[in-house]
């Protein structure tokens, strides 16, 4: 039984993922699979409970592959709804579906490049009941948590 035990900690290690860096906002991993991420955290901290609602914003990159952007979004909007994620005042259109939204390579690299100097950023769409929602997230962090990623992918 110990032994039983031993190897199911031992498979639970190994999935975990490598940290690359971070503070208490933004971290940059790195996956099993070989993925990095640069992922950060709203500033609404939602209870464990509801831990699926949690508002987060990844940057994904894969070796020899151009970053993605994935936002978990607290509300579910309907397939196909734009989500205006806006850092500063420049706008970003995502396209939104459930509790997700993405950007494309021209999209991400653009919130990367913005980000760099930013103050602000902060993720806007229509829920499926009509309503607006906006969910703010931290900045600093951002560039180093990013950067630590794309190195870590590289």
């Amino acid at each position: 039984m110990a032994a039983g035990l031993s190897l199911a900690a031992l498979s639970l290690a190994l999935a975990a993922p490598e940290p690359l860096g971070g503070d208490a906002r933004w971290a940059a991993i790195r996956w099993e699979d070989g993925r990095c991420e640069a992922r950060g955290r709203g500033w609404r901290v939602l209870p464990d409970s509801q831990r699926h609602r949690q508002p987060m914003i990844s940057f994904l990159f894969e070796k020899g592959k151009a970053p993605y952007l994935h936002v978990r979004l607290r509300r579910a909007v309907a397939k196909g709804t734009r989500v205006q994620l806006v850092v500063d005042n420049e706008p970003f259109l995502l396209t939104g579906e459930g509790h997700s939204a993405f950007a494309g390579t021209r999209e991400a690299l653009g919130v990367i490049e913005a980000l760099r100097d930013a103050t602000k950023m902060r993720v806007s769409a229509r829920h499926r009941g009509g309503g607006r929602f906006t969910d703010y997230y931290p900045i600093g962090g951002v560039p180093a948590a990013i950067d630590a990623a794309a190195t870590g992918c590289a």
